[in-house]
C-alpha cells in the first residue's frame, strides 16, 4: 500500500512541478542562464519565477481586478 501513495506522490509532483519548469525553460528561450556565481545565477532564476507567477497571476485574476487590488 505505501508504494501505491508513493507512486501517486510521484505522479502529482510531475504534474504540477515539471510543468512549471517547462514554462520556465519556454520563458528563458534556448538560452541558458546568462550569469555566473550563486548569488547572480539565485537572483536570476528569482526573476524567472517572478515573471512566471505573474504570468499566472494574470491568467488567473483579470488584469482590471489585478490593478484594482494593487491600488
Amino acid at each position: 500500500m505505501e508504494g501505491k501513495v508513493a507512486l501517486e506522490k510521484i505522479k502529482k509532483r510531475k504534474a504540477i512541478i515539471e510543468h512549471t519548469f517547462g514554462i520556465i525553460k519556454c520563458l528563458m528561450g534556448k538560452i541558458s542562464l546568462l550569469l555566473s556565481r550563486k548569488e547572480k545565477v539565485a537572483t536570476e532564476i528569482n526573476i524567472y519565477t517572478t515573471a512566471y507567477n505573474l504570468r499566472r497571476l494574470i491568467n488567473i485574476v483579470q488584469f482590471d481586478e489585478l490593478v484594482k487590488e494593487i491600488k
